[in-house]
């Protein structure tokens, strides 16, 4: 949730009226068939209570809690501008990109892929190199410093 907290107190200190969706399992991982992410298969515990907590005095934030591929049809999430997908896995990270880029992303949005530049996540890169690859709408940048895979939607 760090970087949901921070994008929240951000929208809060520029008087935002856009509403902050935080998609997550809100405990550990699901259980990944896909040998190159298996290795994350029931780990990285957490406690939706301690995370709810931080954010209770958000008005415009949505906590989503559970797997992603299940909630987000049923969320509220309409046109969106900007996308910081912390997804880890091919399933998750391509799940994203054929939902959102094309119908949900508006022109000049950003998806932001978090997870791109780490060694193990070998799964996260290849979904977004076969989503983008020859995707003509697509700006693409990686940035070796942080790792992270950025595409801007063109017009």
């Amino acid at each position: 949730g760090q970087s949901g907290f921070l994008t929240a107190n951000y929208l809060e200190k520029i008087k935002s009226d856009k509403k902050l969706f935080m998609f997550d399992a809100f405990e550990n991982f699901p259980v990944e068939s896909i040998g190159v992410d298996r290795f994350w298969s029931n780990t990285h515990d957490v406690d939706f209570e301690e995370i709810s907590q931080k954010f209770i005095n958000f008005d415009n934030v949505e906590l989503v809690r559970g797997d992603f591929t299940k909630t987000f049809s049923q969320s509220n999430c309409k046109k969106l501008c900007l996308v910081f997908a912390d997804c880890d896995s091919y399933r998750g990270t391509e799940f994203i990109i054929n939902e959102i880029f094309d119908d949900l992303l508006v022109a000049g949005g950003i998806m932001i892929f978090e997870d791109y530049g780490h060694a193990n996540l070998l799964g996260n890169r290849l979904a977004v190199h076969k989503a983008f690859e020859n995707k003509a709408n697509a700006f693409c940048f990686f940035s070796q410093f942080s790792g992270s895979f950025i595409v801007c939607k063109l017009s």
